[in-house]
């Protein structure tokens, strides 16, 4: 996954304020950290599987997977 497609989903979600521009800067990073902390995931995993199994498991929950 690319980090303007991360950055996007972090902003969907509202861990991400800033603009979508594909660039891993300083708020990307907090945004992730927080995302991370949020939903209990271990700091060290790379964040687009995070992502993945974060966006798989709501589109389970509302829309049957």
């Amino acid at each position: 996954m690319h980090q303007d497609k991360v950055q996007q989903k972090l902003k969907n979600w509202g861990y991400y304020k800033g603009k979508v521009d594909g660039i891993f800067g300083a708020q990307t990073k907090e945004a992730v950290k927080y995302f991370q902390r949020k939903k209990n995931f271990y700091p060290k995993k790379r964040i687009f599987f995070q992502v993945q199994h974060y966006k798989y498991s709501i589109e389970e929950k509302f829309f049957g997977g």
